[in-house]
Protein backbone atom coordinates (compact mmCIF):
# COMPACT_ATOMS: atom_id res chain seq x y z
CA UNK A 1 0.00 0.00 0.00
CA UNK A 2 1.13 3.45 -1.12
CA UNK A 3 0.18 6.94 -0.94
CA UNK A 4 1.70 8.77 -3.82
CA UNK A 5 2.24 12.58 -3.83
CA UNK A 6 3.96 14.43 -6.25
CA UNK A 7 5.70 17.83 -5.93
CA UNK A 8 7.06 20.58 -8.17
CA UNK A 9 9.02 23.37 -6.68
CA UNK A 10 9.74 26.30 -9.01
CA UNK A 11 12.04 28.88 -7.79
CA UNK A 12 13.56 32.27 -9.46
CA UNK A 13 17.01 31.22 -9.54
CA UNK A 14 19.97 29.31 -8.49
CA UNK A 15 20.16 31.74 -6.17
CA UNK A 16 18.10 30.13 -3.91
CA UNK A 17 20.30 27.15 -3.50
CA UNK A 18 20.69 27.52 0.19
CA UNK A 19 17.10 27.50 0.64
CA UNK A 20 16.94 24.22 -0.96
CA UNK A 21 19.58 23.15 0.82
CA UNK A 22 17.02 23.69 4.15
CA UNK A 23 14.25 22.41 2.31
CA UNK A 24 15.91 19.12 1.82
CA UNK A 25 17.44 19.19 5.42
CA UNK A 26 13.81 19.72 6.83
CA UNK A 27 12.95 16.67 4.37
CA UNK A 28 15.09 14.45 5.69
CA UNK A 29 14.24 15.06 9.58
CA UNK A 30 10.51 14.91 9.34
CA UNK A 31 10.39 11.85 6.79
CA UNK A 32 12.84 9.79 8.80
CA UNK A 33 11.75 6.36 7.45
CA UNK A 34 11.99 7.36 3.64
CA UNK A 35 14.62 11.00 4.02
CA UNK A 36 12.78 11.45 0.44
CA UNK A 37 14.57 14.92 -1.44
CA UNK A 38 13.74 16.83 -3.54
CA UNK A 39 16.14 16.81 -6.96
CA UNK A 40 16.62 19.95 -9.33
CA UNK A 41 14.95 18.47 -13.27
CA UNK A 42 16.94 19.44 -16.05
CA UNK A 43 15.61 22.58 -17.61
CA UNK A 44 17.67 22.44 -20.95
CA UNK A 45 15.71 19.44 -21.61
CA UNK A 46 12.40 21.54 -21.77
CA UNK A 47 11.13 22.42 -25.27
CA UNK A 48 11.20 25.74 -27.09
CA UNK A 49 14.19 28.04 -28.32
CA UNK A 50 15.29 29.54 -24.99
CA UNK A 51 16.89 28.46 -22.15
CA UNK A 52 15.46 28.75 -18.71
CA UNK A 53 16.23 31.38 -16.12
CA UNK A 54 14.48 29.08 -13.18
CA UNK A 55 15.21 25.90 -11.41
CA UNK A 56 12.63 23.34 -11.04
CA UNK A 57 13.02 21.05 -8.13
CA UNK A 58 10.79 17.50 -8.14
CA UNK A 59 9.82 14.82 -6.11
CA UNK A 60 7.61 11.68 -5.80
CA UNK A 61 7.03 10.96 -1.91
CA UNK A 62 5.67 7.81 -0.07
CA UNK A 63 3.87 8.58 2.73
CA UNK A 64 5.24 11.83 2.29
CA UNK A 65 3.90 14.59 5.03
CA UNK A 66 3.39 17.67 2.68
CA UNK A 67 1.16 19.04 4.91
CA UNK A 68 3.62 20.09 7.45
CA UNK A 69 6.05 20.85 4.49
CA UNK A 70 3.42 23.17 3.32
CA UNK A 71 3.54 24.92 6.84
CA UNK A 72 7.27 25.07 6.80
CA UNK A 73 7.76 26.47 3.46
CA UNK A 74 8.22 30.13 4.56
CA UNK A 75 10.46 29.15 6.87
CA UNK A 76 13.62 28.41 4.56
CA UNK A 77 14.55 31.95 3.96
CA UNK A 78 13.86 32.31 0.54
CA UNK A 79 15.43 35.30 -1.19
CA UNK A 80 12.74 36.20 -3.45
CA UNK A 81 9.58 33.98 -1.95
CA UNK A 82 7.55 35.77 -4.54
CA UNK A 83 8.87 33.36 -7.04
CA UNK A 84 8.07 30.47 -5.46
CA UNK A 85 5.75 28.20 -6.40
CA UNK A 86 4.98 24.48 -4.60
CA UNK A 87 2.47 22.58 -6.43
CA UNK A 88 1.08 19.10 -4.72
CA UNK A 89 -0.85 16.13 -6.02
CA UNK A 90 -1.52 14.13 -3.51
CA UNK A 91 -3.28 10.79 -4.24
CA UNK A 92 -6.09 10.83 -1.24
CA UNK A 93 -6.96 14.30 -1.97
CA UNK A 94 -9.97 14.52 -4.05
CA UNK A 95 -10.16 18.01 -4.44
CA UNK A 96 -7.12 18.12 -6.81
CA UNK A 97 -4.31 19.77 -7.48
CA UNK A 98 -2.80 22.26 -4.70
CA UNK A 99 -0.74 25.21 -5.25
CA UNK A 100 1.17 26.89 -2.46
CA UNK A 101 3.59 29.75 -2.20
CA UNK A 102 5.73 30.74 0.86
CA UNK A 103 4.15 34.49 0.74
Amino acid sequence: MSRITDMVLYVGSDLEDEAIGRLNAWCAKNDQSRRQQFVELDTDLAGGTKFSARQVWAMTGNFFPYEDLVEALPSFGWRHPEDVVLVVDDDEDYDGVKVHRPT
